[in-house]
């Protein structure tokens, strides 16, 4: 993850052994846990992307299943304020 950018990036721990269900993330104020975004890879308003090369080379999103164990996910709110100490989380539909 990069704080500059307000990019949030996970790694793909465990294959789903199909393709990858929705995931769903939820940005949350740290300090007040006040919701700050909500969004889905099935109807995105932030931009979701992959790389399969431990983040060398980032492309389009897709739910195509953990190719490697260099397989990444990341995303990036279409809009988010400044100087916020954010948790996020990420679930699946």
């Amino acid at each position: 993850s990069n704080v500059t950018s307000k990019k949030f990036a996970w790694r793909f721990s465990t294959a789903f052994g199909t393709t990858v269900p929705t995931l769903r993330i939820r940005l949350y104020d740290a300090v007040t846990n006040a919701l700050l975004v909500d969004d889905r890879t099935d109807t995105p308003t932030g931009t979701w992307e992959k790389s399969t090369n431990d983040g060398g080379a980032w492309g389009a999103y897709n739910t195509t299943d953990k190719t490697n164990e260099t397989t990444y996910i990341r995303y990036t709110p279409a809009s988010l304020g400044d100087n916020i100490k954010v948790k996020s989380l990420l679930t699946q539909l």
